[in-house]
């Protein structure tokens, strides 16, 4: 059963977790070794201080992608969980440097990290991308983050939601035709 909204909000109001009465997934267990090496890498792929960090930053980026895992397939799940040891090892295999990725300062590990994306071996460049994406892709979706960029998506889903309400009762907006309803609301910059 669905929950009621809270006063205020309406079905056209874009806010971040609506109780719409979704539930959401039980983040992955891992082990603490896993956690560990993980948490490492969160801080290696993410910029550096100066730019926006909280406090709880890194665990809300740990929790996030753990709980988009717990959508995936059992053997995506071990794959990554394999990746996050085979990065956080990378700096003693490649002989870049005589600790785990989890040990080394941010530089350091950045470093190490880099140097794998740029790997002659597509396999190598693959694991580096699967799990930086899915770290960063949930860094740059926190609010913090939005505001040191300046970035609020808020009006523009807003303006979504109204030119989808309009089109949905019969409204003929130019351009919709051909797709172009993005330009027709003076979306496109």
């Amino acid at each position: 059963m669905r929950e009621p909204r809270p006063p205020g909000e309406t079905a056209a109001t874009p806010v971040r977790h609506p109780t719409d009465g979704w539930v959401m997934a039980d983040p992955v267990p891992m082990r603490s070794s896993t956690l560990r090496a993980f948490r490492g890498l969160i801080r290696a792929f993410c910029p550096a201080p100066g730019e926006p960090v909280e406090a709880d930053l890194t665990a809300r980026v740990e929790l996030h992608v753990r709980r988009i895992l717990a959508y995936m397939p059992a053997m995506t799940v071990l794959g990554f969980k394999l990746a996050i040891h085979l990065l956080d090892w990378s700096p003693l295999w490649r002989g870049a440097a005589w600790r785990r990725v989890q040990h080394l300062d941010r530089e350091a590990a950045g470093r190490v990290l880099d140097g794998m994306g740029a790997s002659r071996f597509p396999l190598v460049r693959l694991v580096m991308l699967g799990v930086r994406g899915s770290v960063l892709s949930t860094w740059f979706d926190q609010d913090e983050v939005h505001r040191a960029m300046g970035y609020a998506p808020a009006p523009f889903i807003a303006a979504r939601i109204a030119l989808r309400r309009r089109l949905l009762e019969g409204e003929r907006t130019p351009g919709t035709e051909d797709g172009d309803a993005l330009a027709a609301e003076g979306g496109a910059a």
